[in-house]
């Protein structure tokens, strides 16, 4: 038998014909070749499918249906992939019953592919520090314990993190996170002019399209008067050797002759606001989260479906007229959006 192949166990309630039907291979699994179960019940025990091990999960605890991906208590068959197959926990990594559960119910809610969604969690107890540099992961087991997935599952979401050089896996000792772990820029999205230009400051970016003399689309009541034609640009916008943003800016043509030079290969915002002629008042932004299509995902290299927070942004001069209006879709673990709300006084 193939490795990632499981093993067919007891089988109570159905022929041994009938169970090989689920002795499918990993591949077949993941390419979506793999029949849907409608009731684990209905075929007594199920065969763990992309289970290095063979395990045979009992009825009811497969680990196939998303409404079943629960941690077995022992595994019928196969090798160390239940409870009793796992090594001790370390302390800090074990969670109470109410964590542990609301961590597999994230993850079987997610609309992101498990292991996208996996990797994620995981990420997150990283950058957040709860696991510092150095700190050494559970192990496979541990993790699949932990959050109800299948060990290729999270083999694959650990393999998105070690390409990100989150984690570094040592042979015969385990996985860590990475020693040094690189920087990252957050855009911080303040509500302050001044603030928001030091972070443009230094940014990078690159054009993708360009169109001439085109009208200005989808003005909102409020946000100003279009101007007669403006230049069309496609961006991607970078920090540090990390694509961050991908944008479509409209610039009022007018505005574009005073600088082209410096508007084709500069940030657009910041030399706006260096132009005084220009008599730039405000600037309007708002925010929402969206999921990255195909096209954001490879140009920002997330999984397609990450969240992804898609800022608008429109720019006035003194008269109202609309001198920029931008629209860009930010990674999603990049973006802190900053705001002050003033409390009036009594």
């Amino acid at each position: 038998m193939s490795r990632g192949s499981a093993v067919i166990g007891h089988l109570p309630s159905v022929s041994r014909k009938d169970a090989m039907v689920w002795s499918t291979s990993r591949q077949d699994y993941f390419m979506g070749r793999m029949p849907e179960i409608r009731s684990c019940q209905e075929i007594g025990h199920v065969a763990s499918i992309g289970c290095d091990t063979g395990t045979i999960f009992p009825a009811g605890r497969c680990g196939l249906n998303p409404c079943h991906r629960k941690a077995i208590d022992r595994p019928v068959t196969g090798g160390k992939t239940g409870v009793e197959g796992v090594e001790s926990m370390a302390p800090d990594m074990v969670q109470d019953g109410a964590d542990g559960e609301e961590r597999r119910r994230r993850l079987r809610t997610s609309a992101l592919p498990l292991y996208v969604a996996l990797s994620n969690l995981i990420r997150a107890e990283i950058e957040e520090g709860r696991w510092p540099p150095g700190h050494q992961l559970p192990t496979l087991d541990q993790l699949s314990e932990m959050y109800g997935v299948a060990r290729v599952t999270v083999r694959q979401a650990l393999g998105v993190l070690a390409d990100d050089r989150l984690i570094e896996r040592m042979q015969g000792k385990g996985t860590f996170v990475a020693d040094r772990l690189t920087p990252r820029k957050i855009i911080q999205l303040d509500s302050s002019w001044h603030t928001f230009m030091e972070m443009l400051d230094g940014n990078l970016p690159e054009t993708l399209a360009v169109e001439v003399d085109v009208p200005l689309p989808g003005v909102r009541e409020g946000e100003g008067q279009a101007a007669a034609s403006y230049r069309y640009m496609r961006r991607v916008h970078s920090a540090g050797n990390q694509p961050y943003c991908v944008i479509e800016v409209y610039l009022d043509t007018d505005a574009y002759r005073r600088a082209p030079e410096a508007f084709d290969t500069a940030m657009v915002i910041p030399l706006l606001g260096r132009l005084p002629e220009l008599r730039v008042k405000k600037m309007a932004q708002s925010v929402r989260i969206l999921a990255a299509d195909l096209t954001v995902a490879r140009l920002l290299d997330l999984p397609v479906g990450a969240p992804v927070g898609e800022v608008r942004r429109v720019i006035t001069d003194r008269d109202g007229r609309i001198l920029y209006l931008g629209t860009g879709q930010y990674r999603g673990d990049l973006v802190v959006f900053n705001t002050t709300l003033e409390v009036p006084p009594d």
